[in-house]
């Protein structure tokens, strides 16, 4: 569910970050292979922050390598705000 809504996002953004392979977001792929520069990548990262009310450190990007490891990190991010709200 979370991986879908990251896919679904990053879809929303190809009027302004130019066409992107639907087929090539799949949890296994690497995000570099979708050859995103680094000012794309900000507008991604940007968004999920909004979509799911999360934050997310240059330092924890600097981790993300493939969808799922995206995923996983928005997840862990979810939960601890959980957490933080209880």
């Amino acid at each position: 569910m979370v991986f879908a809504r990251i896919k679904s996002v990053v879809l929303s953004l190809e009027d302004r970050i130019g066409p992107i392979d639907s087929d090539a977001i799949r949890p296994e792929e690497w995000i570099v292979d979708l050859g995103l520069d680094s000012l794309t990548v900000t507008e991604i990262q940007t968004e999920i922050e909004a979509v799911f009310g999360i934050m997310i450190g240059f330092d924890e990007l600097d981790e993300v390598t493939t969808w799922l490891s995206l995923t996983r990190l928005v997840i862990a991010k979810q939960s601890a705000v959980t957490v933080t709200l209880r």
